[in-house]
């Protein structure tokens, strides 16, 4: 026990850096790909004469 309250200086310290780095960097592109889903679902109900077809 150290004493120590800044995350990044513990993360440093325990040679941690890049690891939390790259799970940082998936769990936001998990999240964002969830909230993505969950619009594209929610528009589809709510405008159902929509279609996804390409613009011509």
């Amino acid at each position: 026990m150290s004493g120590e309250v800044d995350i990044i200086k513990i993360m440093k310290g325990l040679d941690l850096v890049l690891p939390a780095f790259f799970l940082l960097l998936v769990s936001t592109w998990v999240g964002n790909a969830s909230n993505l889903y969950s619009t594209t679902l929610t528009f589809s109900t709510v405008k159902t004469n929509w279609s996804y077809k390409k613009w011509q």
